[in-house]
């Protein structure tokens, strides 16, 4: 059974491709590992409170995160001349057929605002960044080839003693 609407995976893997890219500096990218089915694993053994807050924390990527792009573009928006915001604001509008959609926007916007997100001064606003990144980062990580490529052989009963 999916706990997962179509719109949170599309926000996952959005996230996703943002946070482990395909052709970065680790050999494995997002691509290579199925973040939803560890995902949903994660989502069947946390309580229904836990759900909801991290669905909500998907809805607010996927929804809001697109206001961070007015700081990402003018860090002093109020002295920011009517032509220059006017073609910000254009430019905000055509990112795509939906504009705002966080899983619809280009690459570099989404790397625009996770970044703005992870040195956000405000708590809230670090916080859904941190709480997005662990939960998505600790199911990437779940893989083995993962943790083969990492040197991390998992935890196994008698055999993990400091030697």
């Amino acid at each position: 059974m999916s706990h997962l609407s179509n719109r949170e995976i599309r926000t996952i893997k959005a996230l996703t491709e943002v946070l482990v890219p395909q052709d970065g500096h680790f050999p494995l990218g997002h691509k290579d590992v199925d973040i939803i089915s560890f995902f949903e694993d994660f989502l069947s053994h946390i309580p229904a409170r836990a759900k909801w807050f991290l669905f909500f924390n998907l809805w607010v990527f996927e929804y809001l995160s697109w206001v961070s792009l007015i700081y990402c573009q003018y860090t002093d928006f109020e002295k920011t001349d009517t032509t220059t915001k006017k073609s910000f604001f254009k430019k905000l509008i055509f990112l795509t057929k939906t504009p705002g959609i966080f899983s619809k926007m280009r690459f570099d916007y989404r790397e625009k605002i996770i970044i703005k997100m992870r040195e956000n001064r405000y708590f809230v606003i670090r916080g859904i960044y941190l709480l997005s990144s662990i939960v998505l980062l600790i199911s990437f990580y779940s893989d083995e080839r993962v943790m083969d490529k990492i040197g991390y052989f998992g935890y196994k009963e008698g055999e993990n003693k400091v030697k």
